[in-house]
């Protein structure tokens, strides 16, 4: 689960939903967003950004905002054909307007800043990922040097 705005978004594996209202019986409404069966498939990935949620689905990330979801990694759509979706991670790095979600391919970047997409490869975050107080990215596991790879 997960907030945007006055909504209560609910993940499931091949459906969103929206709960508006006040949350007592008879109070509240639940509606459904549109997304063509994609789901949440790793309850770990869902982070909140601005006024909306991303999240991983079956073939990518994908962003709502309680109304409708849309894919948000659809440059990358060959990376995530070999993505293991259960396991996705994501943390934010305030500082640098970074959403990242690990995968067990590499690190997808979402730069809002410059509006664009990285991966970052040869990482191995498998025990976590955090972005500490002196605002660097952390990742738990032995790591090689990351390589950039701007799409």
């Amino acid at each position: 689960m997960g907030r945007v705005k006055d909504s209560l978004i609910v993940f499931k594996d091949k459906m969103v939903f929206a709960m508006d209202g006040v949350l007592i019986p008879g109070q509240y409404a639940l509606r459904k967003i549109e997304t063509n069966e994609i789901g949440c498939t790793s309850f770990k990935s869902i982070l909140s950004v601005e006024n909306a949620l991303m999240f991983q689905g079956q073939d990518g990330i994908y962003i709502t905002d309680g109304y409708k979801a849309e894919k948000a990694s659809t440059k990358l759509d060959p990376f995530f054909t070999s993505v293991d979706n259960q396991l996705t991670r994501s943390v934010m790095n305030n500082a640098l307007d970074q959403y990242l979600f690990w995968t067990d391919q590499g690190i997808v970047v979402f730069d809002y800043r410059n509006k664009k997409l990285f991966i970052w490869d040869s990482i191995d975050a498998s025990s976590g990922i955090t972005v500490d107080n002196d605002l660097s990215i952390r990742f738990f596991g032995p790591t090689k040097a990351a390589n950039f790879k701007p799409l």
